[in-house]
């Protein structure tokens, strides 16, 4: 598996502008996206989605896509390994 080294973020910016973060889970097609769009048509908000941000690292090959490529290929290896054992 590939090493994923973890890196201390500076939280101090976010904290002192003071703005709401909020998190939308769910599923894959439970309609987070559609959620998300009427949020920031509603309230001006902006919507950061954690995986258009890892397909646009992955899609332009940076370091950091290459191990997410890499991870999500020996998460599924896994999982369909996992399933076939059942």
């Amino acid at each position: 598996m590939a090493n994923i080294n973890r890196v201390k973020i500076d939280l101090a910016p976010l904290k002192a502008a003071k703005l709401p973060v909020f998190f939308i889970v769910g599923g894959p097609g439970s309609g987070k996206g559609t959620q998300c769009d009427k949020i920031v048509k509603k309230y001006g908000l902006t919507h950061l989605s954690s995986g258009d941000l890892l397909r646009a690292e992955v899609n332009a090959k940076t370091e950091v896509g290459v191990k997410a490529k890499v991870c999500a290929f020996v998460l599924f290896s896994n999982l369909i390994l996992e399933i076939l054992r059942q």
